[in-house]
């Protein structure tokens, strides 16, 4: 009996031993968080990454300074809707009681040519970033250096899964408004001025309103006036502020019934800003 008992030791230890091998390799099947990051949430999270429609804990204690001075965290502020900076519609946005300035890069150009892994780095960083319990009774406008002009402190906001999303909104959920529209800058920050002309560019107006017709008439009426945009009517709001208007459509605006339809192409962007041009069609 114990001349079987051995003789199975001695058969099973050198299985143990290849089984714990140190060349034994694990496979990781879990995609990389980039992979599985929504493009989409990023893109409503760049408009108001506290709202509900960016699945923020609504139980955060943070919300009410978020909502007591939201230019202070929106990346839309700092960057534009364009996000282009002080080089694009935000060249005459100067800072104020109520915002800081406006960042002086070209994001859109920057994300192109940044890794997901470096925009992350970016976002995560503490580096240089103010801090969310900055105290804005201090705070300067005119000073360009006072901290409230720095790009807040997210590593200590948001979760990486969350700063994940926003880099996957940079790299795939931005659209090059230079395709849409014509800008002519002029001046400097903060007193620039921006002019908007051949909106909608090579679009077609037919598809546009049919595009129209189908996802945007219920709500806003034939003419896109029934509805009003921050006080304006559709046309009117895509004539003098182009730049906002297609992450609207694509993303939504939060706070309100007005979801987005992120699956437009540029294409079809283009033809929705071309009929929507046409102030006869739908007037201010």
């Amino acid at each position: 009996m114990k001349t079987i008992i051995v003789n199975l030791l001695i058969c099973f230890i050198p299985v143990l031993l290849c089984n714990c091998s140190p060349d034994t390799v694990i496979q990781n099947n879990e995609p990389p968080p980039y992979d599985i990051a929504s493009a989409v949430r990023g893109g409503i999270m760049f408009d108001r990454f506290w709202s509900i429609e960016a699945g923020f804990n609504q139980s955060d204690t943070n919300i009410a300074l978020f909502n007591s001075r939201p230019d202070f965290f929106k990346c839309n502020h700092c960057h534009g809707w364009d996000n282009l900076g002080r080089f694009g519609s935000y060249i005459g946005r100067g800072p104020n009681s109520e915002r800081p300035n406006v960042a002086g890069l070209n994001l859109y150009s920057i994300s192109l040519t940044k890794s997901p892994q470096d925009l992350f780095n970016s976002l995560k960083t503490a580096d240089n970033r103010r801090n969310i319990r900055f105290d804005f009774s201090v705070y300067i406008p005119q000073d360009p250096n006072d901290s409230a002009h720095k790009m807040p402190n997210y590593g200590e906001i948001l979760t990486e899964a969350q700063l994940w999303d926003l880099v996957k909104f940079l790299k795939e959920g931005t659209m090059n408004v230079a395709e849409l529209y014509n800008a002519s800058y002029s001046g400097i920050y903060p007193t620039g001025t921006a002019v908007f002309f051949n909106i909608g560019k090579d679009g077609n107006s037919a598809n546009g309103i049919n595009y129209y017709l189908t996802k945007c008439s219920l709500c806003h009426g034939p003419q896109g006036t029934e509805i009003l945009v921050e006080g304006l009517t559709i046309g009117n709001f895509t004539r003098t502020r182009p730049y906002e208007v297609q992450h609207k459509v694509k993303y939504g605006k939060t706070g309100s019934n007005m979801t987005g339809n992120d699956d437009i192409s540029l294409s079809q962007m283009k033809d929705l800003y071309k009929v929507l041009s046409d102030s006869s069609a739908f007037p201010n």
